[in-house]
């Protein structure tokens, strides 16, 4: 931390003509008072000479869309709890005495050069080297290709209306992020345009930043959507959408375990990769503008903003542990070196010592602001190059420390023994599997042995259950005529109740005709009971009538009493007559009338006899029904339980099957014993297609479809 000695220096230095003034802001105006060296600058990015924000750059503020809410977690925007200007005025004492790194702006770092070498021209908007050639997203939209002496190898034309704005190599590819916001993935052995895919949009969509996290395998974009996603590397595939930023995201930085995104929004977030989370862990708030820039060192991060400051920040509390005011203008460039972290401002580059936080040197190498700083190849020195608005290519050369050459000769070797560890894990793991399959093999083997053993067993129990299927079919034939004679017999017997019926009811018509006959009996009875009192009293008048003297009656015409006694004779004959007939008929009735009760009594004893004797029958043939009907369905549940038990046997037939199947291709001695299990199965399968009804398959949940009978099957001629 510097003294109060050191910070009066310090306050010189920045105050005098060490350092062009910052723009401090006037009571009166809005607008910055301006240095000469800003005002030329500012006068540069009016004129749309190459600046951020010219034809072809990424969209102003105005044109984005509103930021989205912030989880209520993070803390505050650095734009709400530290809003400050440019220059010495703008930071008071405290602040800059416990923040402030020292600094001197006019050293010079003994191991970096600059080259003085000429290059072509080259107006690049984003740079990168890969395969010993510099890859140069130009202004005018095209993607140029140059060897390490600045000559143009091949160019890549424009896509229409698309300006590439950052690259980064990932695999044997280059991904490069687009204004029109399309990430568009270039071979780098062909330079062709091997896939192009987009998912940024709002504010113009354009991709300001590319990230590629080698052990998640996991390439992330941040654009002027606010939006930081996430792709896989490999299939180029969309993952998740990572939200926290209140602005455009314009830088993106990652170690093994996190992500580091800086966003127009004044913030710096921080991202937990392993567990995929889509909100940030952390937020880092402190720069008074935009951060343009993020790099990280072994044991911090750097963040540069277009504030002009650098702030190094300790990552696992996220405290800010010093401020570096020595660029004028925004920190456009970040870059770790070795030992060293090189920053690009304006047209200066500064080089810092990351291990002590300590300026080295600052060089002024380009008339317009500094745009890239790539490093083209890494030996025993590094070799970098800057580019700038003012079209022009620096070269660079600065010596790489001993302890990381010793690292480079460690890390080859280490690379080679994981190499060699790699291939033996690899072979170990592929023994192990090879002998847990084998252990596998064995165990299943084992348990095929036990089912086979099992299997032939029940195939034993099938040929005794296949006989007894076969006698209890037998003595269903013979119980089902059994029941056909007893089913007939009960028609006969029902023909003759029905019969009986008939003659009951005859016998009723023959007594209604014996009462008839009686009533007439007993009318005839009275009528010859009342001719025989007339008969009387006509034999009694006749004998009074013979019995008086003749003398007693006067001479008379007898003639008319004469008529008189001959009809009266004619019809006493006549009534005798009658009575005879009378007397015939009534004798003959009773003799029918005896005849008729005699038969009734023999009708009645026989219909009471044959009522007992049928109704004894039929209830000992009811009775024999019955126990016969019980057997039935006793044969019929066993013969049930039987094709049951069969039926489970097949499907353990065919389990055992089914991993034998999966054995045989491991090991061919398998087959052998599969194929006695086929054969056990192809008789349990003709033994059900054969001799198993449709309701009995339907029973065990299958169908005819799977065991087809044969045209003289059992099965298929069987009656319903």
């Amino acid at each position: 931390m510097a003294s109060k000695a050191s910070f009066e220096s310090m306050k010189a230095s920045w105050t005098g003509k060490q350092r062009p003034p910052s723009p401090v802001m006037s009571d009166n105006t809005s607008s910055p008072v301006h240095s000469p060296m800003q005002q030329t600058q500012q006068t540069t990015r009016k004129s749309g000479s190459g600046s951020p924000n010219s034809s072809g750059g990424s969209p102003s503020n105005s044109q984005r869309p509103p930021s989205p809410s912030m989880g209520t977690n993070l803390p505050p925007s650095p734009r709400q709890t530290h809003r400050r200007s440019y220059g010495a005025d703008a930071y008071s004492h405290d602040y800059v005495k416990k923040q402030s790194l020292m600094v001197n702006t006019d050293a010079k770092d003994a191991q970096t050069t600059l080259l003085n070498q000429a290059y072509p021209e080259c107006d690049a908007r984003s740079t990168l080297a890969t395969n010993g050639v510099v890859w140069v997203g130009e202004r005018d939209g095209s993607i140029t290709i140059r060897r390490t002496d600045g000559e143009i190898a091949h160019i890549i034309e424009r896509r229409q209306g698309a300006f590439v704005w950052c690259m980064i190599e990932v695999g044997e590819c280059v991904w490069a992020g687009c204004s029109d916001g399309f990430i568009r993935v270039l071979s780098c052995a062909t330079y062709r345009m091997e896939r192009q895919f987009s998912r940024h949009a709002g504010g113009g969509g354009g991709v300001n930043a590319l990230c590629f996290h080698a052990p998640s395998n996991t390439v992330f974009s941040g654009g002027n959507d606010f939006e930081i996603l996430a792709w896989d590397a490999t299939t180029c595939d969309f993952l998740r959408q990572m939200s926290g930023h209140g602005n455009a995201v314009r830088a993106l930085a990652c170690d093994t375990h996190r992500l580091y995104s800086g966003s127009d929004d004044a913030t710096v977030m921080v991202w937990d990769i392993a567990s995929g989370q889509k909100a940030p862990v952390a937020q880092w708030g402190g720069h008074a503008k935009g951060v343009h820039s993020l790099c990280v060192t072994d044991q911090h991060v750097w963040s540069g903003s277009e504030d002009a400051t650098i702030r190094i920040w300790r990552p696992a509390d996220g405290e800010c542990i010093g401020v570096a005011e020595v660029h004028t203008g925004p920190v456009q460039c970040l870059l770790k070196v070795g030992d060293r972290v090189w920053s690009g401002a304006g047209d200066t580059v500064c080089v810092w010592d990351a291990t002590h936080l300590s300026l080295l040197g600052t060089y002024v190498a380009h008339n317009g602001y500094l745009s890239n700083i790539v490093v083209l190849n890494k030996t025993t020195q590094y070799t970098l190059w800057t580019t700038a608005s003012d079209r022009a290519i620096r070269g660079w050369r600065t010596e790489a420390p001993p302890a990381e050459l010793v690292q480079q000769k460690t890390l080859k070797k280490l690379a080679g023994a994981e190499a060699e560890n790699a291939k033996l894990a690899a072979e170990n793991a592929q023994l192990r599997q090879e002998n847990a399959l084998m252990a596998q093999l064995r165990a299943d083997n084992a348990a095929l042995a036990n089912e086979l053993a099992q299997t032939r067993a029940d195939a034993a129990s099938m040929a005794n259950l296949v006989a007894e299927n076969a006698q209890l079919k037998s003595d269903n034939v013979a119980l089902a005529a059994e029941n056909a004679k007893l089913r007939a017999d009960n028609v006969a017997l029902v023909a003759d109740n029905t019969q009986l019926r008939t003659d009951n009811v005859g016998l009723g018509t023959l007594r209604a005709d014996l009462q008839a006959l009686a009533a007439e009996n007993a009318k005839f009875r009275n009528e010859i009971a009342a001719l025989r009192t007339e008969n009387g009293t006509l034999q009694a008048d006749n004998a009074q009538l013979a019995n008086r003297p003749r003398e007693m009656y006067p001479p008379q015409d007898n003639t008319a009493l004469l008529e008189e006694l001959r009809l009266v004779r004619l019809e006493a004959a006549d009534l005798a007559a009658k009575y005879r007939d009378s007397q015939a008929r009534l004798a003959d009735l009773a003799n029918e009338n005896h005849r008729l009760a005699t038969r009734l009594g023999e009708l009645e004893a026989g219909q009471g006899y044959l009522q007992d004797t049928e109704n004894a029958h039929l209830r000992a043939e009811m009775e024999a029904m019955s126990n016969k009907l019980r057997e039935m369905d006793i044969i019929f549940k066993s013969r049930l339980s039987l094709i049951t038990e069969v039926f489970k046997v097949y499907k353990r037939f065919e389990g055992v099957d089914k991993r034998l199947k999966q054995g045989a291709a491991q090991d061919p001695t398998v087959s052998v014993v599969r194929d006695e299990v086929v054969g056990n199965m192809a008789v349990f399968k003709s033994v059900i297609s054969n001799h198993y009804s449709d309701d009995e398959l339907a029973h065990l949940g299958s169908s005819r479809h799977f065991f087809p009978a044969t045209e003289s099957s059992p099965a298929r001629n069987r009656s319903p």
